[in-house]
C-alpha cells in the first residue's frame, strides 16, 4: 500500500473548514505524486498555478479523491481529522507556532 500525503487529512476535510485554502490541494496533489500515486486528475490538479479558483479546484479535488478512493468528510469525522493534521505536525516539531493558531 502506498503512503499518502499529511495533508490528506486536511483535504478530506474540505467541506466543513471555514476559508478552506484550495492552494494547499495543490500542495497535497504534488505530494500525492512524489508518492507514487498517479491519476489523470490528480496530475492536473497538481499542474495548478497558485493562487487557484476555489471552485474549480474543489472539482479537481473531489474527483482525485474519488479515483484515489479517499472519502470525503463530514462531521465530527471532518473535526477529527482536520485536527489530526495539526496534531501530527505539532508532535513532529514542524512549525508549531504556526499550526498552534
Amino acid at each position: 500500500m502506498k503512503k499518502i500525503s499529511d495533508l490528506t487529512y486536511k483535504v478530506v476535510a474540505f467541506p466543513e473548514i471555514q476559508n478552506f485554502n484550495t492552494d494547499e490541494c495543490v500542495d497535497w496533489a504534488l505530494e500525492m505524486v512524489f508518492l507514487g500515486h498517479d491519476t489523470q486528475t490528480l496530475l492536473m490538479l497538481a499542474g495548478n498555478a497558485k493562487p487557484t479558483n476555489y471552485f474549480q479546484t474543489v472539482d479537481y479535488l473531489k474527483q482525485a479523491l474519488k479515483e484515489l478512493k479517499l472519502e470525503v468528510l463530514y462531521g465530527d469525522k471532518a473535526i477529527l481529522s482536520f485536527s489530526s493534521y495539526y496534531i501530527k505536525k505539532i508532535s513532529q516539531s514542524e512549525n508549531i507556532r504556526e499550526n498552534l493558531k
